[in-house]
């Protein structure tokens, strides 16, 4: 070892080091999600073949919508970001993505909406959906949002019908969801699907929103 590199390493300890080579490739990447103007925006597709439609019930009172993320499956400079710009090295970028509300008709306590799985063309940063999530209001607090539809993560494809179950909360006179989940601890030892992955050969799913008991 050099004397040069001897000195390098005893006034550079590793940690400083790995922070510093963190920034160093992170440089190109930027600190803000991709805007409309952006070079690499994906462009829409004039000719969208897959459509997968959703539909079901929604018990009266409890709001719902959707909302469908196209995400860049191109983890390159140009196709990410870093949240916080003053802390690069504290955590991974994030890869650019679009989130859009999806428009949902109700009838009563029937509902049906759908989202184009192609709706952009893949382009350099390679665009696709990566999810649809239910979004129930809960109040005057967060919405409670979780995955329905998403990319296959190597578990096989579940399909048919999903229920959400949602439990209530609030006060005597004011009802609201305080929670939900695709578990109900009743019905232990029967299926309970956990979504929908997103395959070629998919068109509809079906989710149904339950109070619990």
């Amino acid at each position: 070892m050099s004397v040069f590199s001897k000195i390098f390493r005893v006034h550079f300890p590793q940690k400083i080091l790995r922070w510093l080579l963190v920034i160093a490739l992170a440089g190109c990447a930027g600190n803000k999600n991709i805007t409309s103007n952006s070079a690499n925006y994906p462009k829409q597709n004039s000719s969208p073949s897959q459509v997968i439609k959703i539909s079901g019930t929604i018990p009266a009172g409890m709001e719902v919508g959707f909302e469908a993320t196209w995400a860049a499956s191109e983890k390159s400079n140009n196709c990410k970001y870093y949240e916080n710009k003053y802390l690069r090295f504290e955590g991974a970028p994030t890869v650019f993505h679009i989130v859009e509300p999806l428009k949902v008709a109700r009838d009563k306590n029937n509902y049906q909406t759908e989202v184009i799985v192609d709706r952009f063309l893949p382009g350099v940063c390679n665009w696709r959906l990566e999810h649809v999530m239910y979004v129930v209001s809960r109040g005057t607090q967060e919405p409670d949002k979780w995955w329905i539809i998403r990319q296959p993560d190597g578990y096989e494809d579940e399909r048919g019908n999903v229920t959400i179950w949602c439990k209530q909360g609030g006060s005597k006179t004011e009802k609201v969801v305080s929670g939900c989940s695709y578990w109900n601890e009743s019905l232990r030892g029967k299926p309970q699907r956990a979504g929908v992955r997103i395959h070629s050969t998919i068109t509809e799913v079906q989710v149904d929103f339950q109070y619990l008991e």
